[in-house]
């Protein structure tokens, strides 16, 4: 199945789980279930999920009810990552409050597992297992501008980047094994701090990328959301 992007193909090396909302392959209004183009991981969408065919286009998550279960407790790409390496790469638009927690991605659970998404002050940031809240030197802007957002651990460091520059790192080497689910636009464990606006493209990769290859993805969709 094609992955390619705009000007240059997007990394695959890696890759583990890629949902588009974009893709027909990947999704279609009124179906349940978002299809992993690379065949590994299908989530399920839950509430009034929606999503336009064409450019700029994503899953809308602004109500509590609004999310992507990638997978159940104990379960799916990154619940029992360990101490090993991996990055989450996803394509984004903020238009409510983001001065409030807001997740990108969340299965965090007794200091086990991940938020990532808008922390304290509206900056981009995680929890990281034990690490506490840490952010990255990007604000979330609440305005609908899309964005590329990157985390990924390279053994015990975690870097941000945002839009192919790097925002920042931090020392970690927590032991990542979760206890409950895993989604995208809220928390894991419930279904509040709702990401207020717009996810789409979603990236998992089981190892750490470099700058260049952050920088390819991201030059690989930009004419599309930017």
């Amino acid at each position: 199945m094609a992955v390619t992007g705009g000007p240059d193909p997007i990394v695959t090396d890696g890759l583990i789980v890629y949902y588009d909302p974009g893709n027909v392959q990947s999704f279609n209004l009124g179906v349940a279930t978002v299809t992993d183009l690379m065949g590994n991981n299908n989530a399920t969408s839950y509430g009034t999920i929606s999503s336009s065919f064409g450019d700029k286009n994503g899953f809308n998550t602004n109500a509590a009810t609004n999310y992507i279960q990638i997978a159940e407790t104990s379960a799916g790409p990154i619940y029992d990552r360990g101490t090993g390496d991996f990055a989450v790469e996803v394509w984004a638009a903020n238009n409510g409050d983001s001065s409030n927690y807001q997740w990108l991605m969340s299965n965090w659970s007794s200091n086990k597992g991940i938020h990532m998404g808008v922390l304290t002050g509206t900056n981009f940031g995680t929890y990281f297992g034990s690490s506490g809240e840490v952010n990255s030197s990007f604000s979330i802007p609440a305005d609908g501008t899309w964005h590329h957002y990157v985390m990924y651990r390279d053994g015990s460091t975690v870097y941000f980047y945002v839009d192919g520059e790097s925002k920042g790192n931090f020392s970690n080497s927590s032991t990542l094994a979760s206890t409950t689910n895993t989604r995208m636009g809220s928390r894991g464990n419930n279904t509040l701090q709702s990401w207020q606006g717009t996810i789409g493209p979603t990236k998992i990769y089981n190892r750490a990328l470099t700058a260049a290859e952050i920088f390819q993805n991201y030059n690989s969709s930009k004419d599309r959301f930017q």
